[in-house]
């Protein structure tokens, strides 16, 4: 029974993490990204790494930068996440650890900051922040959505 995922729920309801990733326009080749060439995935450890669903549809172009939206299930009340995304083959970038609870609260329901991500690749034993920023906020599921 205990290794049986425990998902977060809020007022009985599922939850998912909603995100944004916003990149430059300046790092983006022709001012647009190709949306067959995006990904984002959650880990929130061994048993719980997921692909995000990279909203594609509602892609856009707001204040110098291309705003990425996208969603992922919150599966498991992990104490470690962390938020991966690739654009192309020129940009792959992390947020970790996630400024978030194991058990989010109605405060999450709000959209973060956006805050620096960084290369995906650690050299050495320090972070490279780039100028590639996520926002999240969680979000109630619908009945039946989980």
């Amino acid at each position: 029974m205990l290794s049986l995922p425990n998902p977060p729920k809020l007022d009985g309801q599922a939850l998912a993490l909603e995100v944004e990733v916003f990149v430059p326009l300046a790092r983006v080749p022709k001012g647009r990204l190709d949306p067959k060439k995006l990904s984002m995935s959650l880990y929130a450890g061994p048993k719980d790494n997921q692909y995000a669903t990279v909203d594609t549809a509602h892609i856009r172009t707001e204040n110098g930068h291309v705003v990425v939206p996208g969603s992922a299930h919150l599966n498991s009340r992990a104490v470690f996440r962390m938020f991966s995304f690739k654009a192309e083959n020129n940009i792959s970038v992390t947020l970790d650890p996630l400024a978030l609870f194991p058990s989010p609260t109605v405060n999450d329901l709000q959209w973060t900051e956006p805050t620096p991500m960084r290369l995906s690749k650690v050299t050495g034993t320090s972070y490279t922040y780039t100028d590639v920023l996520l926002r999240f906020r969680v979000v109630k599921l619908a009945a039946g959505a989980d």
